[in-house]
């Protein structure tokens, strides 16, 4: 049960500070995770529970919470001391939804909250969600050029911004704006991406499998479908 009791406190370590002391809305994380800890080390599951997040608690009921601190004490204990000792000061982050783009991440250090998402990179290729948000966006905005650079080499061959802008723009335009389309939802909805080495997959739709590959130290589109 060690694991389980690891993904309990991954999950429910990140509080609201509200709930600290019984819904003081001063505390600091630091203090949130100070009384969290006490609260698992005593074994009180009710108090512990209450202060975790709503969200937490919406996905989360209390007597599963409080079946899996009674199966694995010696673990809960054992974290609540890890708990006792962060290794440095809490980073306080917001994230706001944007509709049709990722969503932006906020920070708070001393100065006031700042934007810590690279919003103006705007056709990134870092990670294999913004190479498919970068597709989307190029294919809207018809930037050929950008959609050339995230074709892998070895399938770039033979393709030029004039075919690509003859085909996509002629014959296939249809088709490619449902394939957008569907990959933006997907997008947009949070669809799991998984990452191996330097492939990457995302199933969106009911049968589609968008495939990446990182190329360079960027990443690339084999197959958006």
């Amino acid at each position: 049960m060690i694991r389980g009791a690891r993904a309990l406190i991954a999950a429910a370590v990140i509080s609201s500070a509200a709930a600290c002391g019984g819904g003081a809305a001063t505390a600091s994380p630091e203090e949130s995770l100070a009384a969290f800890a006490r609260a698992l080390r005593e074994g009180d599951a009710s108090r512990a529970y209450a202060l975790t997040s709503e969200g937490y608690r919406r996905r989360v009921r209390e007597e599963d919470f409080a079946r899996w601190m009674r199966e694995s004490p010696d673990e809960i204990r054992a974290l609540a001391e890890a708990l006792d000792r962060p290794a440095g000061p809490a980073e306080q982050e917001a994230t706001v939804a944007i509709e049709g783009e990722d969503p932006v991440r906020f920070v708070r250090d001393p100065s006031g909250w700042r934007v810590a998402s690279d919003v103006v990179d705007y056709y990134g290729q870092r990670t294999p969600r913004q190479a498919l948000r970068s597709f989307v966006r190029a294919i809207a905005r018809r930037r050929w050029d950008v959609v050339l650079r995230l074709v892998p080499a070895a399938d770039a061959e033979g393709m030029s911004e004039d075919t690509l802008r003859a085909r996509w723009e002629g014959e296939s335009r249809e088709e490619i704006e449902r394939l957008a389309a569907g990959l933006r939802a997907a997008l947009d909805g949070g669809a799991p991406i998984e990452e191996r080495g330097d492939h990457a997959v995302m199933p969106w739709g009911e049968r589609y499998r968008a495939q990446l590959v990182r190329e360079d130290g960027v990443w690339k589109i084999e197959d958006p479908d």
